[in-house]
């Protein structure tokens, strides 16, 4: 239960940082993003949503 709603939770920071990468990219530039690279911050939204999808994949039923 506890992994599922971590894994909502980094779900929704994954789509929260994609979305501000996405807005400071293509839209406006924001000053305090002027002159930084976004390797990082597209990293981390990697991992976030690597680690929600790991905790809320269905589970596979074993044969009995």
């Amino acid at each position: 239960m506890l992994g599922k709603i971590f894994g909502i939770i980094c779900l929704v920071m994954g789509l929260i940082l994609g979305s501000w990468i996405g807005y400071n990219l293509f839209i406006e530039a924001l000053p305090a993003t002027e002159g930084r690279s976004p390797v990082p911050a597209i990293g981390l939204t990697a991992v976030f949503f690597y680690v929600a999808y790991s905790r809320l994949k269905p589970q596979k039923l074993e044969n009995s």
